[in-house]
């Protein structure tokens, strides 16, 4: 049986950092936090075990790598497989950098600018065709 929890509570401790303080920075339950440090990951939300892991990780100083690679073992999860990718299918230029026709608008917007620009595309759209109502309504 793994101490990776006894570990992490100890580093914390001795880094004199409260469990409050670390709910209160990472905005992780602090259910969550205590059922990390008593090795309960089963009471984990299992969508995000790694990243509440790596948040409490960081936050005391610790290095989450090693830790996530001793909680797959803990957990008996496999290690995710990496699928290269057959030479030719990315063009990529003699540089080693990616090709410009292989980057999207994407990647040069933030959600936040793409959701705005949605936003106001359908503002835009309403009121023209509440334009053409008002006028079709005055010419007739």
């Amino acid at each position: 049986m793994s101490d990776l929890h006894k570990k992490l509570k100890a580093l914390r401790r001795e880094q004199k950092i409260d469990l409050a303080a670390i709910e209160k920075r990472t905005k992780i339950n602090l259910e969550y936090l205590k059922a990390i440090e008593s090795g309960k990951f089963e009471v984990l939300p299992s969508t995000y075990i790694r990243l509440f892991l790596k948040a409490y990780c960081v936050e005391i100083g610790a290095d989450p790598v090693d830790a996530l690679r001793q909680m797959n073992i803990l957990l008996g999860a496999e290690e995710s497989e990496v699928i290269p990718i057959p030479e030719g299918e990315i063009p990529v230029e003699e540089n080693g950098e990616l090709d410009e026709s292989t980057k999207t608008i994407a990647m040069d917007h933030p959600p936040h600018e793409m959701r705005s620009d949605w936003v106001k595309g359908v503002t835009m759209i309403v009121l023209l065709i509440f334009s053409i109502y008002i006028v079709k309504q005055i010419v007739s």
